[in-house]
């Protein structure tokens, strides 16, 4: 279990299992004050994502990877100089999602072994905006949230479509959405073929939904 806590430090990350005490997952501040927070774990429990602060005393925070060895800033998009978060972790911890500052505005992301950050986009219309809540084991495909000119929408970014809206991408892939509105999409499968978030239902009441796609494994087209 990940999270974070406040110690003499200030907010800072920590990891724990039940019946254990909370402890620092790294103290990667040996002096000053540090702003850390863990939000997603690898399937094993070996590799934390979350932020913190890469400059000593200094509040400004980055997206991190975290070990019990040591811990990995994650930088932002070009353009910055700082304030990115990771909401998520594939499972085997090796690619990481969620925002960097960029000089378009807030915008989804995506940090893969061995690259440099990358900005998935926007949703056209509305503000520039747009945040990653969850990705696939495999990291090429993205699933949360956007603005468009109807406001906040689910939003989902593969590498052969790029970011777009969620109720697009269903519908495309013979899902009847009908009257459903769907706000964000806050997780994905492993293999990246069931989502879940919240949306408003047809009576306009706020309510999770889910999606499980399936192949046509019989080809017969449906």
């Amino acid at each position: 279990i990940v999270g974070s806590a406040y110690s003499e430090k200030g907010i800072e990350a920590f990891v724990t299992t039940p019946g254990e005490s909370l402890a620092p997952f790294h103290r990667f501040r040996s002096t000053g004050f540090t702003n850390s927070s863990a939000l997603a774990l690898s399937a094993d429990g070996s590799i934390a994502a979350g932020f913190g602060n890469p400059v000593d005393g200094v509040l400004i925070y980055n997206a991190f990877t975290w070990t019990m060895g040591g811990s990995t800033d994650l930088g932002t998009l070009p353009g910055v100089s700082g304030y990115s978060i990771a909401n998520a972790l594939s499972p085997d911890g090796q690619f990481s999602a969620g925002w960097s500052a960029s000089p378009e505005g807030v915008q989804a992301t995506l940090w893969s072994p061995g690259q440099p950050p990358s900005g998935l986009g926007d949703l056209p219309g509305g503000a520039f905006h747009s945040v990653a809540r969850d990705v696939s084991a495999d990291g090429s495909t993205v699933v949360g949230l956007s603005y468009s000119e109807a406001g906040p929408e689910a939003m989902i970014w593969t590498e052969e479509t790029g970011m777009v809206r969620m109720v697009d991408f269903l519908e495309a892939a013979g899902v009847e959405v009908g009257s459903w509105i769907l706000i964000e999409a806050c997780g994905i499968s492993a293999e990246g073929d069931t989502f879940a978030g919240t949306g408003l239902n047809p009576n306009g009441d706020t309510e999770a939904w889910m999606v499980e796609l399936s192949s046509d494994s019989d080809g017969d087209g449906v």
